[in-house]
C-alpha cells in the first residue's frame, strides 16, 4: 500500500514542479528560460500532460528579444517534432 501511495505522491510532486518550471518561461533571465525549455521538452517527450501545456506556452518565446531563447525554442520544437522522423531507423 505504501508503494502505491509513494507513486501517487511522486506524480503529484512532478506535476507541481512542472507548473512552477512552466512559470519560469516568463522570467527575464535567458539562462533560466533555456533550462525550463529543456525540462519541458523532456517532459513532453515522456508524455507529461502538464509539460505539454508548458511546451505550447513556450511557442510565444519565438518573439523574444533574446536570440538564445529563440534558438532554444526552435531547437525544442525541432527535437520534439522532427526528431521523431528518424526514430527506429538505423
Amino acid at each position: 500500500m505504501f508503494c502505491l501511495q509513494d507513486n501517487i505522491n511522486f506524480a503529484e510532486k512532478i506535476d507541481e514542479a512542472t507548473k512552477v518550471i512552466s512559470s519560469l518561461l516568463l522570467c527575464g533571465h535567458p539562462q533560466t528560460i533555456q533550462l525550463a525549455i529543456e525540462y519541458l521538452t523532456a517532459g513532453t517527450q515522456f508524455g507529461l500532460t502538464v509539460a505539454v501545456e508548458g511546451f505550447r506556452t513556450m511557442l510565444m518565446l519565438v518573439w523574444s528579444n533574446e536570440s538564445s531563447v529563440k534558438e532554444a525554442v526552435a531547437g525544442a520544437y525541432k527535437a520534439f517534432y522532427l526528431g521523431r522522423v528518424g526514430e527506429g531507423q538505423a
